[in-house]
């Protein structure tokens, strides 16, 4: 990737709203600091910021100048890949103080499935706009990522309990097999994700040779 492209890639991510995502966030965490010593309520918190955060992740696929980058010998999965990961080395340290704070504050957090969870919702947070910006050559789809995102969780503390995604704490007997089924939203979202940012030369081509 050469450096002018990568540079351009950078300019494009928006600091300012991903910084009042972080500042969100970490509003959240200060507000409700009193409650985290419950295990369910640090599980809420906890989702409440990767929410957050995956919809700050999301405004990495905006690219204001695709017009033009399209047109350099740079594909998108690697202009893609270069503002996820400028987003991610803040995200991340982020979601880590989070959970420091729900763990001093006296909660038992289950990091791993926490962590599951946040991955599956940053996947989703892509692969949305992602997709909107390669099927329907919408330039700056990343704002759509937080209504969708927000709407599936709504939607899933309303699924039955043969379906839940939402196990409120790790005392909860649904808590495991959610969490495989969070993993199964991570790895389509994923693959919808890798679909969406592939070149659509190489596609037709592996399409042709099918």
């Amino acid at each position: 990737m050469s450096g002018d492209v990568l540079r351009a890639s950078a300019r494009a991510v928006p600091g300012r709203a991903v910084a009042l995502h972080l500042t969100a966030a970490a509003v959240l965490v200060a507000v409700t600091w009193r409650a985290l010593d419950h295990d369910s309520a640090a599980v809420l918190v906890l989702r409440g910021v990767a929410v957050l955060l995956a919809t700050a992740l999301a405004l990495a696929v905006d690219e204001p100048a695709a017009s033009l980058l399209d047109a350099t010998p740079t594909p998108l999965r690697q202009r893609l890949a270069a503002r996820t990961g400028l987003c991610c080395a803040v995200l991340l340290p982020a979601w880590l103080l989070a959970v420091a704070a729900a763990t001093l504050a006296g909660a038992d957090v289950p990091v791993r499935a926490m962590s599951l969870e946040l991955a599956a919702l940053a996947a989703v947070g892509l692969a949305v706009p992602a997709s909107l910006r390669r099927w329907w050559q919408v330039s700056e789809p990343g704002l759509v990522s937080g209504p969708v995102l927000l709407g599936a969780l709504l939607a899933a503390a309303h699924l039955p309990r043969e379906l839940v995604l939402l196990a409120g704490s790790p005392v909860d007997p649904a808590w495991t097999v959610a969490h495989q089924r969070w993993a199964v939203v991570l790895v389509l979202a994923a693959a919808v994700l890798a679909r969406a940012v592939a070149d659509p030369a190489t596609a037709r081509v592996g399409w042709y040779r099918r």
